[in-house]
């Protein structure tokens, strides 16, 4: 009898492959639904990780709702909550931290190219120097957690307002316009880059001016001359470190100039190369010195009134010599920096230097608390 030979036949082979095969494709069909469940459920996890994150940011935005109007586009006063069916969303003012620092439309381009380093070629450097790019308005270091959520105002009363105005879209026009009211009260305030001044730099009996900006940031300076409103008012952008003058024709003036954060000073006169001179001096924290200096005409009595902040700044008289010099400070602390002070003279009835602003001291403040009630709808010629 002949003896079998080693290995295994062709049947036998196939039999081990197809049994094979079949462990191989049920592993395969196992894996891949293991494969499969997995990306569903890593999916799940990022939704569900998006939502909490949506959520968590709701939240706090809610609770840290500020209750006061809010503004669109065009300054247009809305209600504390703006709620667009349309586009899905409502608006509202989270936080409550002012900001007074000067930006545009452009701005927001800025504040991208500050997060992720993409530059915009067509902004030009004007307005790169003049306006922010938003980031002074955030503390990244120690966000606002306070909650607003428990001074929201009752709406009930609004609602059954609203609900006895059956088919009327369009309010009433009043029969004369209504004068804007500013709302009162004090927010804290982010420290700004400004450190702006105006001197008094006349020649002979021509009125002069002088604008120094020792901020971090260039400043505009608009100069208006109330004697000859039908003429544009004249801009100065000054650069940081830098300064610059001008003059304006001779005889009585009466200029105002405005400038970023409440900057403003009004001088009005007959005679600059007579009359006195008040000059702010910078100081190293939230202290107002101001230097006065008499002309060369004769003896002259200033006297320092505060325009505003009642009590935080006392008033001042004094009496000068020709050419003589005095020197005064007040403390601005209790009313965050801000002040406003106006200098007269019994002797020079035409005679008016007004200084108003806030010295930045490059810690946080607050809001003007000066600032709040009706609009001043005119304004009188200084005589």
């Amino acid at each position: 009898m002949k003896a079998r030979p080693a290995g295994f036949t062709l049947l036998e082979l196939i039999v081990v492959i197809g049994i094979f095969a079949i462990f191989a494709a049920m592993a395969y069909g196992g894996l891949d639904s293991v494969l499969k469940t997995r990306v569903r459920v890593e999916a799940s996890l990022d939704r569900t990780e998006q939502f909490e994150r949506a959520y968590l940011r709701l939240r706090g935005d809610f609770q840290n709702a500020a209750n006061r109007p809010i503004r669109d586009i065009d300054g247009s006063v809305l209600p504390t909550f703006v709620f667009d069916n349309y586009a899905k969303r409502v608006e509202f003012t989270r936080g409550g931290w002012v900001n007074s620092q000067l930006f545009d439309h452009t701005s927001v381009i800025r504040f991208l190219e500050a997060r992720f380093g993409v530059m915009e070629p067509n902004i030009s450097p004007w307005r790169r120097a003049v306006c922010g790019d938003l980031t002074s308005a955030f503390d990244f270091k120690s966000p606002n957690a306070e909650l607003f959520v428990t001074a929201l105002p009752p709406t009930a009363a609004t609602a059954k307002r609203a609900a006895a105005l059956p088919g009327r879209t369009t309010p009433e026009t009043p029969p004369s316009p209504l004068i804007p009211v500013q709302a009162t009260g004090v927010r804290p305030s982010r420290a700004l880059p400004y450190a702006l001044n105006v001197e008094e730099a006349g020649e002979g009996d021509r009125m002069g001016l002088r604008f120094v900006n020792q901020g971090k940031v260039a400043a505009v300076f608009h100069v208006y001359d109330r004697r000859n409103l039908e003429s544009a008012p004249r801009r100065y952008t000054v650069e940081p470190g830098k300064a610059l003058a001008d003059l304006w024709p001779a005889g009585a003036y009466d200029l105002w100039v405005l400038a970023p954060n409440g900057f403003h000073r009004h001088l009005a006169g007959e005679a600059p190369e007579r009359e006195a001179r008040v000059t702010m001096r910078r100081t190293s924290g939230p202290i107002l010195a101001l230097d006065a200096r008499a002309g060369v005409a004769g003896p002259v009595t200033l006297q320092f009134a505060p325009s505003a902040y009642g009590d935080a700044l006392a008033p001042w008289s004094i009496q000068l010599a020709p050419s003589g010099q005095a020197a005064r400070s007040w403390t601005l602390t209790p009313i965050g920096g801000w002040y406003d002070l106006s200098v007269t003279s019994p002797d020079a009835p035409r005679y008016l230097r007004r200084l108003a602003g806030r010295l930045e001291t490059g810690a946080p403040s607050t809001s003007d608390p000066a600032m709040g009630g009706p609009a001043r709808m005119d304004q009188a010629i200084w005589a």
